[in-house]
């Protein structure tokens, strides 16, 4: 019985965890009138533009980003496909839980692979940039993620009102 509600409360969490990003999106994208692709490409042309990059360099970071960008959707569709065979998997009467376990894992391992995708990327960046161009950007990335930051929170203390 314990672990039953234990794989609930770890099945709620989870169906939440991974409709929140996806809603978000959607919600950001209805927000600008479906253009939340384009204004992010601006905001980088502009970045681009700001730390001073050469045609050269601005080629290799798009190519690495376009790869980087089919990696990424190919792991979201196995994580959808992992998620859709949990949910499937719950739903029975009896839930295997060996089959459970299982999924945790090849998600998790997903998840891991994802982060390796990012450092890589990083790492990839770094060798393309200047020393003051990364760290330029690194401020940049720092600033907005405050601006985040502060966001959530005006947004979280307005839903607690």
């Amino acid at each position: 019985m314990k672990n039953i509600k234990i794989l609930l409360i770890y099945t709620m969490i989870t169906m939440v965890s991974f409709n929140a990003p996806q809603s978000l999106a959607r919600e950001m994208s209805e927000e600008d009138g479906g253009h939340y692709g384009a204004k992010k490409e601006g905001k980088m042309d502009k970045i681009m533009q700001e730390l001073g990059l050469t045609d050269e360099q601005k080629e290799k970071l798009k190519e690495m980003k376009d790869a980087q960008r089919e990696s990424g959707k190919e792991i979201r569709a196995q994580q959808r496909e992992k998620r859709e065979e949990m949910r499937k998997e719950l739903e029975k009467t009896e839930p295997d839980l060996t089959k459970i376990n299982k999924l945790i894992d090849e998600m998790a391992e997903l998840d891991k692979q994802k982060t390796k995708n990012r450092v890589q990327g990083i790492l990839d960046m770094k060798k393309v940039l200047t020393p003051e161009q990364y760290k330029a950007l690194n401020e940049k990335f720092h600033e907005k993620m405050k601006e985040k930051k502060k966001f959530w929170q005006r947004k979280r203390q307005h839903w607690e009102e």
